[in-house]
């Protein structure tokens, strides 16, 4: 499917789904209780996802530290950038573009770099399935647990624990490859012996970029550094709890960004439409929260999330002179045709 096509999709079903997510609410209402919201919270909760911004240019060095020293301001603007194409266009391209800016930037091949955004994805899993957990177990049942909420739990239990227990699984098998000379010099003979030259440049290039993984101090920094990024978000999500006045523990916001981090992965712009539905379902079937409140917190709460920073990479986007490359090619990564810094 042509990029065209895949935008006219995403749009298609983005309205869609806010067709479905509107189609019960009662807008005058709902604008009412947007113009009540506390604005001084909210913008608090804008300034927690900035800081949420800087957590991941920090953890982006750690992960980045086997192949050189990188400035976390330069980390910064290509973690913007990309998130304002991740904003426009659906199917989440921001994340190919970011290592195609950081490139731009700072001296390093972009497949290297999409290596650790792919190990960073990686640990926001493990990270948000391990916050799941820890609520499931110690957190008390919502009294307000409808019969779809109490299925939706069981399965976020079911799936959380065994997605958990096989990320931890596969990360120790990884981790024991990557700090093997040996295996990784067979990786990489394999890669070359059965590839073309130019297509195992990059895939070297880009098990490169998760070498990372090398060390237990490593890992347990990065994963670490994902707890306390993760622990913001939820955060930014009880602040708007109280911005908008609903009654729901702090930690409900915990199961609800689970819903939301599955919302906004699906391929439409920004999220929108499933990101909005989620949330609406999770207030109302695990909180009993009512529909319009429901439906005020989701509009809000995606404001927060997506725009802010999605306005400051496009700003970044044009002072850089780059947005014919960010919305035009970012299916292609510059930079594989060279040999990447560092070795595997």
């Amino acid at each position: 499917m042509s990029r065209r096509a895949r935008f006219v999709v995403g749009v298609l079903l983005a309205v869609v789904l806010v067709g479905w997510f509107l189609r019960s609410a009662d807008l005058p209402r709902v604008a009412d209780l947007l113009r009540a919201m506390d604005l001084r919270l909210v913008a608090v909760a804008c300034l927690t996802v900035a800081f949420t911004s800087l957590q991941r240019a920090w953890r982006w060095r750690q992960l980045l530290s086997p192949l050189g020293s990188y400035r976390v301001p330069d980390l910064w603007a290509a973690i913007l950038m990309g998130w304002s194409v991740s904003v426009v266009l659906p199917g989440r391209l921001g994340e190919v573009a970011r290592p195609l800016f950081l490139s731009r930037r700072a001296p390093i091949a972009a497949t290297a770099a999409l290596g650790s955004v792919v190990l960073e994805r990686l640990f926001d899993v493990v990270a948000i399935l391990t916050l799941l957990a820890g609520y499931l177990l110690l957190a008390p049942v919502p009294e307000s647990l409808s019969a779809d909420g109490a299925a939706t739990m069981a399965v976020l239990r079911f799936v959380g624990t065994g997605l958990l227990a096989a990320l931890a699984l596969g990360g120790l098998v990884a981790m024991v490859a990557v700090r093997n000379a040996a295996i990784r010099r067979r990786a990489v003979a394999a890669v070359e012996r059965l590839l073309p030259a130019r297509v195992a440049r990059v895939v070297v290039s880009f098990l490169t970029g998760m070498s990372g993984l090398r060390s237990r101090a490593a890992v347990a920094r990065v994963f670490l550094s994902s707890m306390a990024l993760w622990a913001t978000v939820v955060a930014t999500y009880v602040l708007l709890f109280h911005a908008a006045r609903i009654s729901v523990p702090w930690h409900g916001a915990i199961p609800l960004l689970t819903l939301l981090v599955v919302g906004a992965a699906v391929p439409t712009p920004a999220g929108v439409g499933a990101f909005h539905k989620v949330a609406q379902l999770g207030l109302v079937g695990l909180f009993g929260v009512q529909n319009d409140v429901a439906v005020a917190y989701a509009i809000i709460s995606h404001a927060v999330a997506f725009l802010p920073l999605a306005a400051v990479g496009l700003v970044l986007i044009i002072r850089a002179g780059l947005v014919s490359e960010a919305f035009n090619t970012t299916g292609r990564l510059p930079g594989a045709e060279s040999e990447p810094p560092g070795a595997v």
